[in-house]
């Protein structure tokens, strides 16, 4: 039997996956059911509540019933407790200051005001994909950071926090690795980049000179990373 508490964050899981599948392209109602692994009442009670708060919209495209983000959904980012919630769940592991940095620095009577969290699947947790010396240098990039801004700002506030979430997918980055997704970004050319904002933001004016245009440029890229 289902507890009620566990009933909003099923919720919150279930949105979170019809939010990643629309990312990749409007979808057929069957198609959200196969990639989202959803049951038939699920998939009807998210899809409700989407459009209730005008997340999704569904239209006839192609003589098909496609579901697609709204400029609001496309802008909607989901709060970190949408990943971390299925990880534990699974039984992942939970580490509170990770790094112990700040444990370190606290012990001589300072402050330090970064604490790192990290939550891991039981799967992956003893690849040892991030030591604590690991996220330590992230913390003290984060302080320096935040240091040299705060000097540029200059303006003192008495109270407030942030959070900074990352979500790491183990096979996503795997792939980009496979892939040379940083080094290939970091090498394309500007009438790439320029075409590909195109192809995202007005793909009802890309023509088939700029698509033809488009793979050439992407054949020139992946040539010169592969030298790399």
């Amino acid at each position: 039997m289902v507890r009620k508490e566990e009933i909003p964050i099923k919720r919150e899981i279930s949105v979170n996956k019809v939010i990643r599948e629309l990312r990749k392209g409007a979808k057929r109602f069957t198609d959200l059911k196969e990639d989202t692994g959803l049951s038939l009442a699920g998939l009807n009670e998210t899809l409700k509540m989407m459009k209730q708060n005008r997340i999704i919209e569904k239209n006839l495209i192609d003589k098909k019933q496609l579901y697609r983000l709204t400029g609001k959904g496309e802008k909607y980012n989901p709060s970190i407790s949408y990943d971390v919630t299925p990880i534990q769940l699974r039984s992942g592991s939970n580490y509170r200051d990770y790094s112990r940095l700040r444990m370190d620095i606290r012990s001589r009577d300072l402050d330090w005001g970064i604490e790192s969290v990290m939550t891991v699947d039981k799967d992956i947790e003893n690849l040892g994909l991030l030591e604590p010396k690991d996220v330590m240098e992230i913390e003290e990039l984060i302080y320096k950071k935040m240091k040299g801004n705060m000097i540029k700002n200059k303006k003192i506030i008495n109270n407030g926090k942030m959070v900074l979430g990352f979500s790491m997918d183990y096979n996503e980055i795997r792939k980009s690795i496979d892939q040379k997704s940083l080094e290939y970004v970091e090498n394309m050319s500007k009438e790439e980049a320029k075409l590909l904002l195109k192809y995202s933001d007005e793909p009802e004016n890309i023509t088939d000179k700029d698509v033809k245009r488009l793979e050439t440029l992407r054949e020139k890229t992946y040539e010169k990373i592969k030298k790399l």
